[in-house]
């Protein structure tokens, strides 16, 4: 009992002893020298990884540096750090010619381009690019370029456009239902668009042959229409699953191959055919018109919506002018509706096209913002896209752009609206180095700033909702600016800003509202933010009531 005691007290005495020693300690404060040579160091260690991110952070504290003695006091060890990086990123970049990755050494070398271009200079002689660009220019010419038809006689008849189009067949083997089994089977279209047999089809008809949380068996063919019986083996080459497009090889020569147009000329009214194998059944060719060229359904970009009929087994195939250039890529209009197709217009496929070739999957980049257009108020012109909020954390934080901002120019292209912003950045690839341009609306100055692309999350809401406070999501996700009522806090808000189109615009929210958060919570995997708030709604005669909001956790107005 006696030693017991005597263990229990020296526990305390432990206790107490380090506990004092936590109360005496003394936050350390670091020196200006100190931070800036674990800056450079965190910069030293991520150099391996991502040479090119390594640049763009060793550019922003070069740039925060500019006026501090200790940058040339350490002039040494920052010129080391930046010949490394630079010299990795050539490392880099030659491993990638070596291993036929022509696409991303395209993209380190633009990169280190934009940087120059920007007015950066280094010790570093860079003189290696030239030899890289005439590399991959020379890969382009053989590999893409002069195998896509470019002189097709125009007005191809239909018979010739038919022996272009193939029936995709994926193959997953058995569905067990009841007992029984059944042959699992996905059918969808497609088209050759080289003389080498290379195919567009859509993402979704080939997912399991290229989703690595597939597990079950899954085998590629295709059947043209000359030969409906025959089953020739495909493989994937290159895929999109957020533009679902996708790029198949067959070892076949084709009969036709079809020519790519251009659906930027392309207007209201306009005939649209549509040709695939809807149901399974080949050679069918549907006609209509386009309804609208750019209708919002899509997280990136926007399709064409057309009254040519559509089914099951239409998706993949081409949507052709009555010229017989393909306009856009099928895919199924929406279940239960009937005469709501859609095709993603050729635009994005020819901007993909090099990416695709290139293999694997395609990632899209992204700034970390939320925008909407902005439209003069005096003339109702397009100016730019507004920049509502800024992730913390991502490329767009880092910079001096801030909400309220426009971007009016990226990469050197003006931009007048959300459409075109996103319409560049689908034809960029992520982990790149680039500019943009942007107007501060109470200086009316504008500004070009060096970016950081980086991949774009699967659902850009889940960082909004790690990097802020609940009510502080509400802006990004629900179109719904909101600040507390009083200073505890107690999910009690006003409601500062409504954005138009939004969640809450279209929930009949106005500025002025006071509302209070029920409860809220992410649901559906992940996929969609759900809010219940209870307010009193200005517009209605401040009509109470408690209202569930649901929004998507990613969408098109994120950038």
């Amino acid at each position: 009992m006696k030693r017991q005691l005597s263990l229990i007290f020296a526990i305390f005495l432990a206790t107490l002893f380090f506990a004092s020693c936590a109360s005496n300690q003394i936050e350390k404060n670091y020196t200006e020298e100190e931070l800036l040579l674990s800056n450079l160091e965190t910069i030293q260690k991520s150099i391996d990884e991502n040479p090119v991110k390594a640049l763009y952070d060793f550019i922003l504290l070069e740039k925060k540096q500019m006026e501090n003695l200790l940058w040339e006091e350490k002039l040494e060890l920052v010129s080391s750090i930046e010949n490394q990086i630079l010299e990795e990123i050539k490392n880099q970049t030659e491993k990638y010619i070596a291993e036929k990755n022509f696409y991303q050494a395209k993209i380190n070398v633009e990169s280190l381009q934009t940087v120059l271009d920007f007015g950066i200079q280094f010790e570093n002689q860079l003189s290696w690019m030239e030899d890289v660009k005439n590399q991959i220019d020379t890969w382009i010419a053989s590999e893409i370029e002069a195998f896509l038809v470019k002189n097709q006689d125009k007005n191809p008849t239909v018979p010739e456009m038919i022996t272009g189009t193939v029936t995709v067949w994926v193959d997953k083997g058995l569905r067990i239902e009841k007992g029984l089994g059944y042959s699992d089977i996905s059918i969808g279209s497609g088209f050759f668009i080289d003389e080498r047999g290379y195919i567009v089809t859509n993402y979704h008809v080939i997912e399991s042959e290229v989703d690595p949380e597939y597990e079950g068996y899954s085998r590629l063919y295709i059947k043209t229409s000359k030969d409906s019986e025959t089953k020739v083996p495909a493989k994937v080459i290159g895929y999109d699953s957020v533009m679902d497009l996708a790029l198949l090889k067959a070892e076949i020569t084709p009969d036709f191959v079809f020519q790519l147009g251009s659906s930027e000329n392309l207007e209201i009214g306009d005939q649209i055919y549509a040709i695939g194998s809807p149901l399974g059944l080949e050679k069918t060719i549907t006609s209509g018109i386009i309804s609208t060229t750019d209708r919002k359904i899509t997280t990136l970009g926007t399709v064409m919506q057309l009254d040519a009929s559509v089914n099951a087994g239409n998706s993949g195939g081409p949507a052709v002018s009555k010229e017989g250039l393909v306009q856009g890529v099928v895919f199924a209009g929406i279940t239960g509706s009937q005469g709501l197709n859609f095709a993603i217009p050729v635009e994005y496929l020819k901007n993909e096209l090099f990416a695709l070739y290139n293999g694997g999957e395609i990632f899209h980049p992204w700034l970390g913002i939320y925008g909407k257009t902005y439209k003069n108020p005096e003339t109702q012109e397009e100016t730019g896209v507004e920049i509502l909020y800024i992730i913390p954390g991502t490329s767009g934080s880092y910079q001096e752009i801030k909400a309220g901002n426009l971007i009016i120019g990226i990469n050197g292209k003006s931009i007048k609206n959300e459409n075109q912003l996103q319409n560049v950045l689908i034809g960029f690839g992520s982990n790149r180095i680039t500019t943009i341009r942007f107007l501060d609306l109470e200086t009316n100055e504008e500004k070009t700033e060096l970016v950081f692309l980086e991949k774009r999350p699967e659902y850009p809401g889940e960082m909004i909702l790690a990097a802020t406070s609940e009510y502080g999501a509400f802006l990004p996700l629900f179109g719904m600016e909101l600040v507390p009522m009083s200073s505890d806090f107690k999910k009690e808000f006003l409601v500062t800003k409504v954005v138009k189109g939004s969640v809450a615009d279209n929930a009949g929210f106005s500025e002025n509202d006071p509302i209070k958060i029920v409860r809220s919570k992410v649901i559906e995997d992940g996929q969609y933010f759900y809010a219940e708030v209870f307010g009193k709604k200005r517009k209605n005669g401040y009509l109470e009531a408690t209202m569930a909001l649901t929004a998507p956790m990613d969408s098109s107005n994120f950038f």
